[in-house]
């Protein structure tokens, strides 16, 4: 990827911050991300197409509110989240304790890290965002929230929390960028035997396959 689209996708991913449920109504998200951004690269102002990708991303990941109805959700209050195929509720009460600049300052610390980390190379730095991001805030020795495991729960829409932050930014970042004509498609899987049953060595295939959805889709 060249320098221009790396920091695009880098501005996208972090247009929703990985704290935002918890911040929304204290602060902007947008105010928040531009924060976070100028910690790392100059190009802190969020472009359009970076708002377009983030709002394509959330029709992609639920159904469309009235636009004149006004629904509000205070996370932090009732920090409730929906399991997406059970509908299911967990109250995570836990987060009442936690102050929220405990929670920005772990999100600052982490970010500050991959940055220093991959300091010479800003595609390695964007990919440490998406897959070494969420692990380094919930491995963090010297977090001041403690939410630990929680930080992979944490809902992309608190009126809807049957799908995570993390989700949402990464669509919003995959969506961003040179494409004009983006196409959405729809998979359906096949039964588990079929899977299992796939003439593919090694023959683990299928079992790996069934592994990955029972990871991603069950939890």
């Amino acid at each position: 990827m060249d320098n221009k689209l790396v920091i695009k996708k880098i501005q996208a991913l972090l247009y929703d911050p990985p704290e935002k449920p918890v911040i929304l109504g204290r602060i902007t998200h947008e105010g928040r991300a531009k924060e976070l951004i100028d910690l790392i690269i100059e190009e802190a102002k969020i472009p359009g197409e970076v708002r377009d990708a983030d709002r394509i991303a959330s029709v992609a990941d639920r159904i469309k509110l009235p636009q004149d109805e006004h629904f509000v959700a205070d996370f932090r209050k009732r920090p409730v989240i929906i399991h997406p195929l059970s509908g299911e509720e967990f109250d995570l009460k836990s987060l009442m304790q936690i102050e929220m600049e405990d929670i920005t300052s772990d999100v600052e610390r982490a970010i500050v890290f991959l940055a220093d980390k991959y300091k010479n190379n800003k595609e390695r730095f964007y990919l440490a965002l998406w897959r070494e991001l969420i692990g380094r805030l919930a491995d963090d020795s010297e977090s001041k929230s403690k939410l630990g495991q929680l930080w992979e729960l944490l809902p992309a829409d608190t009126r809807i929390p049957d799908h995570s932050i993390w989700e949402h930014e990464r669509i919003t970042a995959a969506i961003a960028g040179p494409c004009q004509n983006r196409l959405f498609c729809f998979f359906r899987s096949a039964r588990c035997r079929t899977l299992l049953l796939l003439p593919v060595k090694p023959m683990t295939y299928g079992q790996e396959v069934i592994c990955f959805l029972i990871c991603h889709g069950a939890p």
